[in-house]
């Protein structure tokens, strides 16, 4: 009985580890100056709003970055 109760709960454990969500996500784009040329190792800013609703809709959640681009 201990037996079957350690496999359990050793894939219990191991299913609620696997399921987790990470707290970040990566995420690239290339970016272009206002004459469509690229703009490499240069400072840009990046503000990244959740809204509800719609377009339109109350910004739920709001982050702003200020990375500098690379030359991909």
């Amino acid at each position: 009985m201990k037996r079957i109760f350690t496999i359990f709960a050793t894939i219990v454990l191991s299913a609620h580890l696997i399921a987790q969500v990470p707290q970040s996500f990566s995420y690239q784009s290339v970016v272009r100056g206002a004459k469509n040329e690229l703009l490499v190792n240069k400072p840009v800013g990046m503000r990244l709003s959740l809204l509800q609703g719609s377009e339109k809709g109350k910004a739920v959640y709001v982050e702003t970055h200020k990375p500098t681009s690379n030359d991909n």
